[in-house]
Parts: structure tokens; C-alpha cells; sequence
């Protein structure tokens, strides 16, 4: 079988959660199916499988889009493509002779924590794209319940496929040299409104004022704008790298007294879990996805409680027993999540759609 991906968006920076999926799906695909795989997209892709980037204008995402949207279906035509796989919601919006699979992670533009712009096209785009695919993959079933809620389609035709944990958090190595404090609370991830890193702050600032040998360190990409409004600065209490490499990640994880993660909306949650693995205790928020995912192996408050999540943090640094309880179960949780099974489950999809 060909198994075609779409890959346009792998070219990006500094990848979400979204595109690290199909990534990780692609690479998995490559050296653990026997099918033939053909990614679509920029001549850029450094892939281990066939890229074809016939017509592909190499200047920005926005021609990208209309390229995968109208030359791409009849391209995976001509190349014999079984089945494509379009991993972060890029599905085709017209019929096609080829079966596609659309993975939509989650419905953020539908609650507002999206530019007005994306969300338009998201809007526009996502139920157009839900009914000519011929199976839907998302990563939770809080996720399924909003795609069927919102989009209006089967719950039949969309499956649950978890996201993995990278295996290289899970060993006993050590990462790459980063330059942190000696005490930290960690937070990974965007710099946005849907990450509430305005409730990150101001919980950290409240744990601060007991415990004010701490620092807090936010990693991803950076935007200065977030610390605007507070009496706290860069330099004095919180420490930016910005976007790190994996193996500095895994050093930043490994030493965090506490990873701190109190999203307003997640379709899934890759940090915590990264944090987890890596011997971390996590403190995240009651929304979403999120108890679904981290199960027992996490402390919760609601994103808006700063007091209660401060109350949370110091519990997870001071409180040795709940400490050590975190660190056992969030192990075996990180351990529940694995690439290779992701793969596996996808390979099987594409399978049984493909022979349909």
C-alpha cells in the first residue's frame, strides 16, 4: 500500500504540539511499516521518505495552503497514493479518488483562543474538511466529543489515537548543558492567552512571596509582550531561553522542582507528560483534556485559583510523601504514551480505510 502524508506544515521553526505529532507519526511510519510512504510538500522536507513537491511555492505557508488544497488531491492521484494522511487538520475540501485521513487535534478556534484571522479559516475550513474525510484521528476523547459536537459528524468516524512521549525523556541519560537556577518552576510551551501564562504568573508570584528563593523558567518561543502589566521582570524572577533544544529540554525537565502547567484548553498535553517522565512532579489544571490524559498522576486546580495552584506547587515541592507518590505514578504514566503504539494504531487506520 501507499500511504501518503501531508506534510507542508513540517518545514515550520518552532513546531507545536500539532506538528511534533506528525513528525513523529511520519518517522514512525518510515521505519516501522512496510508500506510505501510519500510525503507532499516543500522541497525543504529533510525526510527519510519520497518527497514529492511538484508546483510547490516555496514562498510561505499561505500559497502552501492553496497548494495543498487544490494541486495536492490531484497529485497523490498521480503518484498512486492509497490513502493520505493529513496530520494536522489539512485534509482535502473537494472529492477525491484518494482516501484521506484528517487528524484534527483539537477545537481551540472554536472557543476563541485563536487570532480572529485563523479562526475564520478554521471556521470555514475545518467542516468542509471533516466531511469529505473518510476518517478522522484526534488525540483524546475530550477531543472526539468536541469534534462530534461541533462539526457535527459520526462519532463512528473518528477514532482516538493518543500522542507518544518522546522515548529519549524516558531514559536514564543525562541532557545537554542549559544555564538555570538552582531552584525553578518550569513551564513549557507557547507564550499564549490558551496557556494562561497570565495564571502562570501571577500563581508563581503568590508561591514567591513564601518561598522567594525561586525563579521561574518559561520555555518556547518567546514573546516579551506576555510580561507586560506585572511588577516582576526578566531579569529578577523569571528566567526566558526561549526555544531550547531536546537535549537541553530534558535537563530543564530533569531539574524543576515543579512543572507548572495550568492551561485553560488542551486537546491533549505533551509537556506534562515530557515533565513526568522525566522524574518531574506536575501540577496542571482541572480543564480539558487534561485529568483525562494525566489521570492520578498530576495535582489539579482550576486555571483561574492562582492561590490554589500555589498552594498546589508548594504542596509538590515541601510535601515529601505526595512528592514521591507524584514521581511513581507520573513514571508509569509517561510510560502509558509511546510513538511506536501511535504509529501502530495509525498504520492500522490507514489499513483498514485504505482497503475499504
Amino acid at each position: 500500500m501507499k500511504i501518503g502524508i501531508a506534510a507542508r506544515t513540517f518545514t515550520v521553526d518552532e513546531p507545536g504540539g500539532a506538528v511534533k505529532f506528525g513528525k513523529k507519526a511520519h518517522d514512525q511510519l518510515v521505519s516501522e511499516s512496510d508500506h510505501e510512504i510519500i510525503s507532499f510538500g516543500p522541497s525543504s522536507l529533510d525526510l527519510e521518505s519520497t518527497v514529492v513537491s511538484t508546483y510547490y511555492p516555496d514562498i510561505g505557508q499561505f500559497y502552501g495552503i492553496l497548494w495543498e488544497k487544490t494541486l495536492l488531491p490531484r497529485l497523490t492521484k498521480n503518484h498512486g497514493v492509497d490513502v493520505l494522511f493529513c496530520p494536522n487538520a489539512n485534509g482535502f475540501i473537494t472529492n477525491s479518488s484518494t482516501k484521506n485521513i484528517v487528524c484534527i487535534h483539537d477545537m481551540n478556534s472554536y472557543h476563541g483562543y485563536s487570532s480572529k484571522l485563523y479562526s475564520q479559516y478554521e471556521r470555514t475550513i475545518l467542516p468542509r474538511v471533516s466531511e469529505k474525510a473518510d476518517c478522522i484521528i484526534t488525540v483524546s476523547e475530550f477531543s472526539k466529543g468536541e469534534i462530534v459536537n461541533f462539526l457535527n459528524v459520526s462519532p463512528e468516524k473518528v477514532k482516538v489515537v493518543h500522542n507518544g512521549v518522546d522515548e529519549y525523556f524516558k531514559r536514564e541519560t543525562t541532557g545537554e548543558p542549559i544555564d538555570l537556577p538552582d531552584k525553578y518552576i518550569l513551564y513549557v510551551g507557547a507564550l499564549n492567552p490558551r496557556k494562561n501564562i497570565e495564571g502562570v504568573i501571577k500563581s508563581f508570584m503568590e508561591f514567591q512571596e513564601d518561598f522567594p528563593e525561586y525563579k521561574l523558567v518559561l520555555i518556547g518561543p518567546r514573546n516579551k509582550k506576555v510580561f507586560e502589566g506585572y511588577s516582576i521582570s526578566e531579569d529578577e524572577k523569571l528566567v526566558v531561553p526561549g526555544y531550547v533544544s531536546k537535549g537541553q529540554l530534558k535537563t530543564a525537565y530533569e531539574n524543576a522542582d515543579t512543572f507548572l502547567f495550568p492551561s485553560y484548553y488542551e486537546g491533549f498535553g505533551i509537556p506534562p507528560l515530557e515533565a513526568m517522565a522525566c522524574k518531574t512532579p506536575v501540577v496542571a489544571s482541572n480543564t480539558s483534556a487534561l485529568p483525562e490524559i494525566l489521570g492520578e498522576a498530576a495535582l489539579y486546580s482550576s486555571p483561574d485559583d492562582h492561590v490554589k495552584i500555589s498552594n498546589q506547587i508548594s504542596k509538590s515541592v515541601n510535601d515529601q510523601s505526595v512528592r514521591e507518590s507524584l514521581i511513581e505514578k507520573g513514571v508509569k504514566k509517561a510510560a502509558e504514551y509511546s510513538w511506536d503504539e501511535c504509529a501502530r494504531s495509525i498504520v492500522n487506520i490507514c489499513e483498514i480505510v485504505g482497503n475499504q
